[in-house]
């Protein structure tokens, strides 16, 4: 059997079965993990505080979020990954 090298470009396009049937299983994965978290960390925000619930969840959401913003690209950027950043990776290509 010979296998295609992994670095060159796609030779055929995925069907839309294929595209779907991704689409489904990201959504289905993302409902089982985030799911349970979002209501466990609303009770667990419920049992410290009853007045300003809301506030409080959205102060624990925003820190996550604002830790993975950062801790995200620094972990991606170890030695230890196969993750490159590349100079000019972000810019629009001329």
């Amino acid at each position: 059997m010979i296998l295609d090298d992994p670095r060159t470009e796609p030779q055929r396009r995925v069907g839309g079965g294929w595209i779907g049937g991704l689409v489904l299983a990201n959504l289905g994965l993302y409902m089982a993990f985030l799911t349970p978290i979002q209501v466990l960390l609303a009770e667990q925000i419920d049992d410290l505080t009853s007045s300003g619930k809301e506030v409080a969840l959205g102060w624990a959401t925003g820190a996550g979020a604002l830790v993975a913003v950062i801790a995200n690209p620094v972990a991606g950027a170890g030695r230890a990954s196969k993750r490159r950043v590349l100079p000019g990776a972000c810019s629009p290509r001329a």
